[in-house]
């Protein structure tokens, strides 16, 4: 699972596996998911494709925030 914080106060949750081959992806940079093995890329705000050879967004993982902590409900 990756946990981004695109804006502050607000956290998404993906699979932090690349749907074109099942690469796990890095951490965000300057708002952009990417897969190393074959240069796939994703917003980081709603895990949509920008790029690259995966045909489909990131799998999103419903979380929540309770207290300080970022839970799966």
């Amino acid at each position: 699972m990756l946990v981004t914080q695109p804006r502050p106060g607000k956290f998404r949750a993906f699979d932090a596996t690349c749907p074109h081959r099942g690469v796990r992806v890095s951490p965000p940079s300057d708002g952009v998911i990417t897969c190393m093995a074959h240069n796939s890329r994703f917003q980081e705000s709603d895990g949509a494709r920008i790029s690259g050879p995966a045909t489909g967004r990131l799998a999103r993982i419903s979380v929540s925030v309770q207290g300080e902590s970022i839970v799966i409900p």
